[in-house]
């Protein structure tokens, strides 16, 4: 049986599963009490906010590699985009 998601952006049906890179869950356990998962946290995404997730995560994966203003852009931006997660549609991936 397939199960459907819902965005935790917008909110639409048939999101796919992303993963939460272990930085980005510790901000969320920290500014948004999010709780420890059992195994792991995944984060449903349409297909287009999973574009924008992508582009960001890849981003920031790469920011030791930028100066810092362009480093700090992009952890703010990522910090936006953590902040507008429903954390109530996160999936624990058991």
């Amino acid at each position: 049986m397939t199960v459907a998601y819902q965005c935790a952006l917008c909110g639409s049906d048939d999101a796919q599963p992303e993963s939460l890179p272990v930085d980005w869950e510790e901000y969320l356990r920290d500014e948004r009490d999010l709780s420890p998962p059992g195994i792991q946290w995944q984060v449903p995404l349409c297909g287009e906010h999973a574009a924008e997730y992508d582009h960001l995560r890849k981003s920031y994966l790469d920011r030791g590699m930028m100066d810092d203003e362009t480093a700090q852009k992009v952890e703010g931006d990522a910090d936006d985009l953590l902040d507008r997660l429903d954390l109530d549609r996160l999936v624990d991936e058991q």
